[in-house]
């Protein structure tokens, strides 16, 4: 069995971007403690976690900060169902379900009033300590990861290479940055930054820090964009600079020169030098995703050409190419979610080609080759991924190589042939939709993160990929020989009645995460209800065998399995048909011919809405569109899917019917 010091030597050079003690995992992992995620379905940014301790509640937000909760018997509920923590700073009680299943009750500092908490108690199942080598592994479940798109569950991960060893990073669903150095079949894990109000799941991506040593950046929960470097020291760039928490952002690095694009909470398209701290506006166009993410797809320099690459939200392509005039604004393509991910790849060599790659709504993979300006279609994969999915898309002697997940949550990868034809091979099963993907071609391995938040590295050797969990709980890692995941019996579908309350009517698109096509589309009159038919996921087994070290060394094949609970399918995205424009010709004489006043009514998002999965979905349950769109006030988030298809209406004046008006605009 290879030695693990072995496949360090940046350790013994001095790197240390990230480091802990051993005794203080070794502490961390021997804890006896229950540890919970409290989540609002459709809000990250009011995500929680909460460790149960014997007579001690410790809550921590999504910023770092830690409250203490001890016991108070004499408030618990009459019923024995709940019992009373009190935290004397904050003077405030929390009622904690014995079951530890539902939601809590949050009181003030009298224990009269008492109010339902909007979070959900998710319990996390603990990872058992690491074995000792040759004892065989840990057992016990690894939490899940949360699935669901758009909600920054399904979580990113960057990979680069530093003093000869790979080095792969995520932050996992506490908040946790995770780092694994390694290659091929030994990953090793160095936590940090735990308390630093990272986001989890945000893009995170490894620049080059001082001295040459690999540092990383993400965007926290305050929406600040920060640099972690040695020592887990976390430093915020551009004070002035707000973008959205957990924001996508892309990185330019040649030389010494790096730059950093994103698009702020205004919609502005920036361009950051984070050695000069200068801001270079790039774009101000209000069809721009706040969040979204942008591709960096070439640069030689400085002076020269810079091309970034994005999806806007109107689901037009569209390609901003520096000049010695200003930044040009090219739409190249559409038909694609709007804000979804743009992958990107250049050939070297005398005939230099660039690919670009993305799933369009109708969960097609659209593949353009470029040659300068021009761009032209090539044959895709004959696949369908869910519309908007993630790609991962690298070079090969042939061509280009594709990779994505499935509906079915399996890792594939794709690769061109010669004449026009595409190879493919699953690498793994057990993957949440929309995970991000990473492959590289200069050491022939991928990255990706599971249902249950473990790192996964896929690496290919003659020919032939193998796949390797990446655990924090032990000293080796494990290579996969088989993982099924196996559904539960199946739920029965329910009927759903979503209710408009309100004077206008509503376009209601139904997101079905587990379709290959775009959104169905409702219009609901005001004051009518209708009903839905929706599909009920009811959990399954993730059942997992792979290499473990047996007495003497040897390699032995261990068989695990762990529960899954049901996951989210269903989101509504609620939009009013609203007027937001009047036309009136208050001219006593009009000429002949004059353009007669009108209402142009557009769709005005209201909100979004995620159905709740497995039996939380009960069968009758009414919706009232308006009050759940109000509550969850995330009007916002209805970009991220685009308006629905019918465009706007001209309303004649002085009728109520939806008739266009010949000749109007």
């Amino acid at each position: 069995m290879r030695d693990a010091r072995a496949t360090r030597p940046w350790l013994r050079a001095g790197w240390t971007l990230l480091g802990i003690p051993a005794l203080v995992l070794a502490a961390a992992a021997a804890r006896a403690d229950h540890r919970f995620e409290l989540s609002v379905p459709g809000r990250p940014d009011l995500s929680s976690t909460a460790v149960l301790d014997r007579d001690v509640l410790t809550v921590t937000d999504a910023t770092g900060r830690s409250f203490r909760y001890t016991r108070r018997k004499q408030f618990d509920t009459p019923d024995g169902r709940y019992h009373a923590f009190f935290n004397r700073r904050q003077n405030q009680f929390i009622r904690w379900p014995v079951d530890n299943q539902g939601t809590m009750l949050v009181g003030d500092e009298t224990g009269l009033l008492w109010r339902k908490s909007q979070q959900q108690i998710v319990p996390v199942a603990r990872v058992a300590p690491g074995p000792a080598p040759g004892r065989g592994p840990g057992r016990g479940p690894i939490r899940p990861g949360r699935p669901g798109r758009r909600a920054g569950t399904a979580q990113h991960l960057d990979a680069t290479v530093a003093a000869g060893n790979q080095l792969v990073a995520h932050i996992d669903d506490s908040g946790t940055l995770r780092v694994y150095a390694g290659s091929e079949d030994h990953w090793s894990l160095f936590d940090g930054a735990t308390a630093a109000g990272l986001v989890p799941g945000a893009p995170i991506t490894f620049v080059e820090g001082r001295r040459g040593r690999p540092a990383l950046l993400t965007v926290n929960a305050s929406g600040q964009l920060v640099r972690i470097g040695e020592r887990s020291a976390v430093t915020p760039l551009f004070p002035n600079v707000r973008l959205l928490p957990g924001s996508a952002f892309a990185v330019d690095q040649n030389g010494p020169d790096q730059f950093v694009y994103a698009i702020d909470d205004r919609g502005r398209l920036l361009e950051m030098d984070p050695r000069t701290s200068r801001i270079t506006p790039v774009a101000t166009d209000p069809e721009l995703m706040a969040g979204g993410p942008l591709t960096v797809a070439s640069r030689s320099g400085r002076s020269a050409s810079q091309t970034l690459l994005l999806i806007d939200r109107r689901g037009l392509l569209i390609r901003y190419d520096s000049t010695p005039r200003g930044w040009e604004r090219t739409p190249v393509a559409t038909g694609f979610v709007p804000g979804s991910q743009v992958a990107w790849f250049a050939t070297g060599g005398p005939v230099r080609s660039a690919y670009v790659a993305a799933v369009d709504w109708n969960g097609e993979i659209q593949i353009l080759e470029s040659a300068g300006r021009n761009w032209s279609r090539i044959a895709p994969p004959p696949v369908r991924l869910t519309p908007g999915e993630p790609l991962a898309i690298a070079a090969t002697a042939d061509g280009p190589l594709l990779s994505a997940m499935t509906q079915t949550g399996n890792w594939m990868v794709w690769w061109h042939q010669p004449g026009g034809t595409w190879a493919s091979r699953e690498l793994d099963r057990g993957f949440p939709l929309g995970a991000p993907v990473r492959i590289s071609t200069e050491t022939a391995t991928g990255f990706a993160v599971d249902l249950r938040g473990r790192v996964i590295a896929a690496h290919r050797h003659d020919g032939i990929w193998h796949a390797y969990v990446c655990r924090p709980d032990v000293d080796y890692t494990p290579r996969l020989i088989s993982r099924e995941v196996v559904p539960n019996p199946a739920l029965p579908s329910v009927n759903v009645r979503l209710a408009n309350t309100g004077q206008e009517e509503l376009y209601v698109q139904i997101i079905d995460s587990a379709a290959t096509m775009a959104p169905r589309e409702l219009q609901i009159p005001a004051g009518r209800t209708v009903r839905e038919r929706f599909e009920r996921d009811a959990g399954a087994r993730i059942v997992e065998t792979y290499l473990v070290p047996g007495p003497g060394g040897v390699w032995v094949e261990q068989t695990d399995e762990y529960e899954l609970p049901p996951q989210p399918r269903y989101t509504l995205v609620v939009w009013a048909e609203r007027v937001t424009y009047q036309y009136i010709d208050r001219r006593k004489k009009k000429p002949i011919g004059a353009l007669p006043g009108f209402d142009l009514k557009t769709h005005v998002s209201l909100g979004v809405i995620p159905l709740p999965p497995g039996r939380e979905l009960k069968n009758g349950t009414i919706i009232d569109l308006l009050a759940e769109a109000s509550f969850r006030n995330n009007p916002g988030a209805a970009v991220w899917y685009g308006p629905p298809s019918e465009g706007p209406t001209v309303v004649p004046e002085g009728t109520n019917n939806g008739a266009p008006l010949p000749g109007a605009p």
